[in-house]
């Protein structure tokens, strides 16, 4: 009995001096949430980080689960997305982008926003990530969690290009390559995607599917009122729900034009498209310019005239689609001046 009682003291006391050492009971008790975004927050700002997006109520689950979305920015210029869910009280890092060697200079995500792809209960991060490299060209992609999976997957939007058979002239050399995305999410893994000159995702609505229209600059060019510029290919895509499709969104190009036989209200047709038909002629500045030293150099929709972001032509072509879809194709190249597959006459431009 002696033993016993001399065992069950030295055990005693093994616990309590781990619970000391541990910090005491408190240890297995979770701090509260702010008190733990507070630590995330000050982590960033000690190494020197810049916080330029977040979202501490982000519903990436559905059915009002919660996440918390970070995306820092290094002293270097390169931007990292954290996303925290809940894990038993404590938040837990789920995914991290980019993971490893990307490019060989800084990465930025010049786009982010929370958009219901799929049409069911929770909402997907799209955003756009662009280097030194595809600048002005933007790599789309989005991060949506797989419940069978039991993680989060990022996703390109374009893991092929526009097919050359479909788009009427090749595209710029630097949209042609695609761009190797490397995340963590438990392990880690790598993705490949296609860089486009700007997008517009339009949300999944009920039965309607989520449209996703690029602008991608040709080498053709348009010579308008002794001016010469880029023409810009115009693709409309229908995008299946990511959770019937492996994790990589399957896209059907759709048509915005029912008919593009030249009559005379063929101009009149293609303004009831294009409203308001505007050329994509306008400029972004560069992120990866020196601040002092930066310029407008990359490539934007323009402006409609309203005071409207240029996203509303991109919106608009969405639309039309969505309430006419037709065969696949690419839509429209417009620059300069527009011109949409019309037939090589001089008054078409």
């Amino acid at each position: 009995m002696l033993g016993l009682l001399l065992v069950g003291t030295l055990a005693a006391s093994v616990f309590l001096a781990g619970l000391i050492v541990g910090g005491g009971f408190a240890d297995s008790t979770p701090p509260p949430t702010a008190t733990q975004v507070e630590q995330i927050l000050g982590d960033g700002y000690r190494a020197g980080k810049q916080l330029v997006y977040y979202n501490l109520d982000a519903d990436l689950h559905g059915l009002d689960q919660q996440s918390w979305i970070f995306v820092w920015r290094s002293r270097s210029g390169t931007d990292q997305l954290r996303i925290y869910d809940n894990d038993n009280g404590r938040l837990a890092l789920r995914l991290e982008f980019p993971t490893g060697s990307t490019a060989k200079g800084p990465g930025q995500l010049l786009t982010h926003q929370l958009l219901n792809v799929d049409g069911f209960f929770e909402q997907e991060l799209v955003a756009a990530y662009a280097t030194p490299e595809t600048w002005p060209g933007e790599v789309p992609f989005v991060v949506t969690w797989s419940e069978a999976r039991r993680r989060y997957v990022l996703a390109p939007l374009l893991s092929k290009t526009v097919s050359p058979e479909k788009r009427p002239v090749a595209l710029v050399t630097r949209l042609q390559d695609p761009l190797r995305l490397v995340y963590r999410s438990g392990s880690t893994y790598a993705v490949k995607a296609y860089p486009v000159d700007t997008y517009k995702l339009l949300p999944a609505k009920g039965a309607n599917p989520a449209l996703l229209v690029v602008a991608t600059t040709t080498e053709k060019k348009i010579r308008y009122l002794g001016i010469t510029g880029p023409a810009v290919a115009l693709t409309t895509f229908s995008m299946r729900p990511l959770i019937s499709t492996d994790d990589v969104p399957q896209l059907t190009c759709v048509y915005p034009l029912t008919s593009l036989t030249p009559t005379k209200d063929f101009q009149a047709g293609l303004l009831k498209v294009e409203v308001p038909l505007t050329p994509l002629t306008g400029f972004a500045p560069d992120p990866f310019a020196p601040a002092d030293t930066s310029k407008a150099t990359g490539f934007s929709d323009s402006d409609t005239g309203g005071g409207t972001s240029g996203d509303f032509l991109l919106s608009e072509r969405a639309r039309h689609t969505r309430e006419d879809p037709t065969p696949c194709g690419t839509g429209g190249i417009v620059g300069s001046a527009v011109l949409a597959h019309a037939p090589k006459r001089k008054h078409h431009g």
